[in-house]
C-alpha cells in the first residue's frame, strides 16, 4: 500500500511539474524578455512578468484619463 501512494505522489508530481512549466513557457511568449540573454530563471521571469503588468495597467489608466497628452507623447518618440 505504502508504494502504491509513493507512485501515486511520484506522478502526480510530476504532472505538476509539467504542467509548471508549460505555464512559463506561455508566459515567456506573453512577456517581452528582452536580448540579454538566451535563457531566463524563473524568478527573473516572474519578475519582468510582475513589472510589464505593472506597466500596462499604468498605461491603460493613463489613456483613461488624458488620452490627447497620451497621443502627444506617443507622436513625439
Amino acid at each position: 500500500m505504502e508504494q502504491v501512494t509513493l507512485l501515486s505522489n511520484f506522478i502526480s508530481l510530476n504532472i505538476r511539474r509539467a504542467h509548471l512549466r508549460s505555464c512559463l513557457e506561455k508566459l515567456k511568449d506573453m512577456v517581452p524578455l528582452g536580448p540579454e540573454a538566451s535563457r531566463h530563471t524563473t524568478l527573473g521571469l516572474l519578475t519582468k512578468a510582475k513589472r510589464f503588468i505593472k506597466v500596462s495597467i499604468q498605461t491603460v489608466r493613463t489613456l483613461k484619463h488624458d488620452p490627447p497628452r497620451v497621443r502627444e507623447n506617443t507622436q513625439r518618440k
